[in-house]
């Protein structure tokens, strides 16, 4: 009988008291770690930011940041920040965005107390939010303790003073005059300081000292020192509904951190349109804003009409021209008495009778003509956009009561078009493009011969938005995938399913072409004539079109060049004979 062994386990004895040392230490240190977390979280560090919270725009405020440590360990890595919002600066370094303070290690019993100054400007009635963080550490946890304290801050009136003198009430069509005034009431010299103004519905600017900066509405005042200020004079048209009140917003503006922000606003000045009794307006080819070509005849219809329940007298009616591209020379101005050297058309009851007296209800037309010039007069390549106005004035010798001399103003402005040209050219021996073009010539049935295409835009006074050139390629003709030139971001490309050579461009500048390199995009095709086309020449390439918005008067052009055979190929190509185009067997 075999001999049976116990084998007996022996297992490792637990001892209760361990487990119970092992717990209670657990507990110690998690309530320690609990207890210092409390004391961090709840009390022992207090944080305060203060300072006004109603301020005016401009002005320079102290704020306060005060810490107190009051448990008993240091704090570490202690680290303040303030984020500026927009028209906020730090006056002790005014070129960043952001206020940081790093204070450490702050011993128990610590305090830090510092004052900050802020500039804040802003539109006037609107509100800031200035938020202060500190963040620190404490010995023994690994978890960072932050602590918040907000002031939102509300913008009284503007240091940035703007006043203005408007009219109270204005004859529809009118030109009255109107001053506008600043002044930095503020201890602070701002620069890069711009006014500027949003003008009501169908404002006509007249006159300007200074002249506007950038269209009919913004000036540039550059340094605007403390104490400085500043006045424009002006002449403006209001038009609109009989009663309707015509307001002006005014506004300082300044580069802050690279965003444009208020410094200052008006928005109290008002006039109330009355119905001009005399009516007056301007028509050019019929219409009262029109495109205009170079050489394009401009027909003038000046329009009176007296709606007033009296007569009136003496009408004198003034057209001022005011642009470069009017050929004066060429003026036919009717019954009216045209002035080459002060460029005005003036027309009274000694040259048209009819005008020494209007009957109520009685109205006139006046007439005259002259054309655009032939030619652009580009000296530079900033020489572009170019306007033409006529600004129109009618006066005479009766009063309205409260709102002075009776007379009427209108204005006709005509935008010129550009001129592109699109310039189709094609080479064999081609040493622009740097084509190694090969082949027999004259050309050869079953045989490839190809050639350089050249596509070049030529462009006058204003840019070209969205300019696309294409042209179909006859079934005999191949695209061989070579392109070079100054073609810009798109290269000519082709649509096999279409045969369509095609050439995008985002934008063609004013003057490409004519002060500046023009655009040009070339591309190689290889031609293989069958045996069908002995003896004649062969289509190689479809009509060409070029398509475009002009984008500063945003007319749409379509313009296409005729197809081409291979027996037009000398027309562009001297080193190719005149019969090198007509297929050989």
């Amino acid at each position: 009988m075999p001999e049976t062994k116990i084998v007996h386990h022996v297992h490792p004895k637990i001892s209760l008291v361990g487990i119970v040392i092992g717990i209670a230490i657990t507990l110690v240190i998690g309530l320690a770690s609990f207890g210092l977390w409390r004391v961090f979280q709840n009390r022992g560090v207090s944080f305060n930011f203060e300072g006004p919270n109603s301020v005016e725009a401009g002005s320079v405020n102290e704020y306060r940041l005060h810490l107190e440590n009051q448990t008993r360990l240091s704090i570490k890595n202690a680290y303040i920040s303030i984020d500026l919002p927009e028209g906020v600066k730090w006056s002790e370094k005014p070129d960043v965005s952001k206020v940081g303070l790093d204070l450490g290690e702050v011993e128990k019993g610590g305090i830090f107390d510092k004052t900050i100054e802020l500039l804040i400007v802003g539109e006037p009635r609107s509100a800031k939010e200035l938020k202060a963080v500190l963040r620190y550490q404490a010995s023994g946890i690994t978890s960072p303790f932050q602590i918040t304290d907000n002031i939102p801050v509300i913008l009284r009136d503007s240091l940035f003073v703007i006043e203005g003198d408007v009219p109270q009430k204005v004859l529809d069509g009118q030109a009255v005059p109107i001053s506008l005034r600043w002044e930095n009431r503020s201890p602070q010299s701002m620069e890069k300081v711009s006014l500027e103004v949003i003008w009501p519905e169908n404002f006509i600017l007249a006159e300007s000292n200074p002249r506007p900066t950038t269209g009919s509405n913004s000036w540039d005042i550059g340094n605007l020192p403390a104490g400085g200020q500043g006045i424009i004079n002006l002449k403006g048209i209001f038009k609109g509904t009989e009663g309707s009140t015509q307001k002006i917003v005014v506004s300082l503006k300044t580069i802050f951190g690279g965003s444009s922000v208020i410094l200052g606003k008006n928005d109290s000045l008002a006039t109330q349109l009355v119905q001009n009794p005399l009516a007056f307006d301007i028509l050019v080819n019929d219409n009262q804003v029109i495109n205009a070509n170079l050489g394009d005849k401009l027909d003038v219809k000046v329009h009176y009409k007296n709606n007033y329940t009296e007569v009136i007298k003496n009408v004198v009616i003034k057209m001022t021209f005011d642009g470069t591209m009017f050929d004066f020379k060429k003026i036919q101005p009717g019954k009216g008495l045209f002035s080459s050297k002060n460029k005005t058309l003036i027309w009274n009851s000694g040259n048209t009778p009819s005008l020494l007296i209007v009957q109520p209800g009685g109205e006139g037309i006046l007439n005259f003509s002259l054309p655009v010039t032939t030619t652009y007069p580009i000296k530079k390549d900033t020489d572009q956009n170019f306007l033409l106005s006529i600004v129109g004035e009618a006066t005479t010798d009766n009063t309205v009561e409260d709102l002075g001399v009776l007379a009427a103003n209108a204005e006709v402005n005509i935008k010129i078009n550009s001129q592109p040209v699109l310039t189709q050219t094609v080479f064999y021996r081609d040493i622009i493009s740097n084509f190694a073009n090969s082949g027999p010539v004259p050309l050869r049935a079953d045989q490839t011969t190809t050639f350089s295409v050249h596509w070049k835009i030529k462009n006058f006074s204003n840019n070209l938005n969205d300019v696309k050139v294409s042209s179909v390629l006859p079934a005999e003709v191949y695209f061989t995938n070579k392109v070079t030139g100054n073609y810009g971001t798109n290269a000519p490309s082709y649509d096999e399913a279409t045969r369509t050579v095609s050439w995008t461009i985002p934008i063609v500048a004013a003057n490409s072409g004519n002060i500046t390199k023009a655009m040009e995009g070339i591309f190689q095709v290889a031609v293989k004539p069958s045996l069908t086309d002995v003896n004649s020449s062969i289509d190689f390439i479809g009509s060409t079109s070029i398509q475009a918005t002009d984008a500063f008067t945003q007319e749409n052009y379509n313009i296409s060049l005729p197809a081409l055979k291979t027996s037009d190929i000398p027309l562009s190509d001297l080193s190719f004979g005149l019969g090198d185009g007509i297929v050989r067997p």
